[in-house]
């Protein structure tokens, strides 16, 4: 009998590997059967492809706009330029500090803009549907006129450019309305579009996808109705029936964000939806109900489906936007979510949760990406070390492993991680069991003291490089389960100049095999 007890209680000492979750965060598959290099949760670590890392900081840039910033508006010309529209007035903030107006007296802040180039000058163009439509010479805002026939200027609501024109919509109809050829302003000629549509509804965005083809490119027009139906144009007369003209409609899921739900990647051209953000390549060659097989967000499917739900389609602050130099696509939630925004990888598709960042609105300019916030600031994003101060905390739960097994108990006894260090960085390491996350304890930082150089301003090879050593931690790890989960927990607290990193490579898993019991 005392035999048979010890066989039964016997361990078997194991180690096993585990992976950065560098396939991302994945809500679609279950727990039991995760990709290895997947994450079950995935807060403030961005994945990359050789690695997962923390996501750099934010600060202040302007303030002092006095309500919800709703706008980022970048001009890029003799001379470069960044507005923002908060309230009843459009802010210079170019150079940061305490914004100075330089529009007033507006209905709305939520503008559609499209800079466009002409012999005349580089021109902003902005409309939203309540005020007479802006105009911006690179020194001189107006409200040069937009006419025609049964037109009221001000119910323009969306502005996009397209073969040499500007585009229109106007609010609330099915109509767009277009100018001559290299006008910014002018006469417009209307375009009804509603005898096309099948399922009823406004228009409410416009893009602009451009299709690769043997012989070239060709550039097509995209509407979206309220209802999910996308149009798709070719040409670049509408002045004659044969030189523009209607390649097809389609279906999709109803748009997010209203002009804010478009996103060009390369050629394509994504639209954010409430079936998830669709690729208009996957959207004209299947039916709706197939499209989740060709979704970017499939690999978080039934979160974005429960996002949705949670909080309906009508905020104006859903918007996805993208941000070239770090590779990220970014879908901001309404305000009711948190403090939350989804985030891809746009090289391999892999998606993170950001948190902390209270966002009203996203833009870039000059390679740098901006957010605007409800309290009248407007804030600089992936800089620095901290989000003005604060420490930027940041979550990863790998993948739930059995380890090929998955009837018998595993004991953990430490966890090993190969992680790059900054030195204002401080990791946490440790094993949670059968889906349950425990957060770790501290571990002591062994990070290098040498404060981090400042980018662009140090020299290479001669100054420390946060993130450049690659260091290997270990914990003790105390959890008892079948299935196995490596957490890795990094607390970041620098200023707003160096920025500390904080990557997972990837890592080991000491363990003790028990007896099925």
């Amino acid at each position: 009998m005392r035999a048979r007890r010890q066989a039964l209680t016997a361990r078997t000492a194991l180690s096993a590997p585990w992976l950065a979750p560098t396939g991302g965060w994945r809500t679609d598959v279950t727990l039991g059967d995760m990709p290895k290099n997947a994450a079950y949760q995935l807060d403030n670590f961005f994945p990359e492809s050789n690695r997962v890392r923390a996501r750099y900081g934010s600060n202040i840039f302007a303030s002092g706009l006095g309500a919800t910033v709703q706008t980022i508006i970048p001009y890029s010309g003799a001379s470069n330029k960044l507005f923002a529209a908060a309230g009843t007035k459009i802010f210079d903030i170019t150079s940061g500090g305490v914004a100075s107006s330089v529009v007033t007296g507006q209905t709305g802040a939520r503008w559609s803009v499209q800079q466009y180039t002409n012999v005349g000058g580089s021109f902003l163009r902005l409309v939203n549907g309540l005020d007479t439509p802006l105009l911006y010479d690179g020194s001189t805002w107006s409200t040069t006129a937009i006419t025609g026939t049964g037109l009221t200027a001000n119910n323009l609501s969306v502005v996009v450019a397209y073969r040499s024109r500007l585009w229109f919509i106007e609010k609330s109809t099915t109509k767009i309305w277009y100018l001559a050829t290299d006008a910014v302003s002018g006469a417009a000629t209307a375009f009804p579009v509603g005898g096309s549509m099948k399922y009823g509804g406004v228009l409410v965005g416009m893009g602009v996808w451009t299709i690769p083809l043997q012989t070239g490119i060709q550039q097509c027009l995209v509407l979206m109705s309220s209802e999910g139906e996308i149009l798709v144009y070719q040409g670049s007369d509408p002045t004659t029936a044969s030189g523009f003209s209607l390649m097809g409609t389609f279906k999709v899921g109803h748009p997010l964000g209203y002009d804010r739900c478009f996103l060009n990647v390369g050629a394509d051209l994504a639209i954010m939806t409430t079936d998830g953000i669709i690729p208009i390549t996957k959207a004209v060659s299947l039916d709706r109900g197939a499209t989740d097989l060709g979704a970017v967000t499939a690999g978080i499917a039934p979160t974005w489906l429960q996002t949705v739900s949670d909080q309906g389609t009508i905020s104006d602050e859903w918007q996805l936007t993208g941000f070239a130099r770090r590779r990220m696509a970014i879908v901001n939630l309404p305000e009711t979510a948190g403090p939350y925004q989804y985030v891809m990888n746009t090289e391999t598709g892999a998606w993170c949760r950001f948190y902390g960042l209270a966002s009203t609105c996203w833009g870039t300019w000059q390679d740098r990406l901006f957010f605007g916030r409800a309290d009248g600031n407007v804030c600089e994003a992936e800089v620095g070390s901290s989000d003005s101060g604060n420490p930027i905390d940041c979550l990863m739960v790998g993948a739930w492993q059995t380890f090929g097994d998955g009837i018998s108990p595993k004991y953990p006894t430490m966890i090993g991680a190969n992680l790059q260090e900054g030195a204002q960085t401080t990791f946490y390491l440790g094993v949670s069991a059968d889906y349950s996350v425990t957060i770790p304890a501290a571990l002591s930082n062994l990070l290098p003291t040498t404060k981090a150089a400042k980018w662009d301003v140090s020299l290479w090879d001669a100054s420390y490089f946060a993130g450049t050593t690659l260091g290997k931690q270990y914990a003790t790890a105390t959890a008892t389960g079948v299935s196995l989960a490596p957490v890795i927990r990094a607390v970041i607290s620098g200023d707003s100049t160096s920025i500390s990193e904080a990557g997972v490579i990837g890592g080991t898993v000491l363990y003790q095999k028990g007896q099925p019991v």
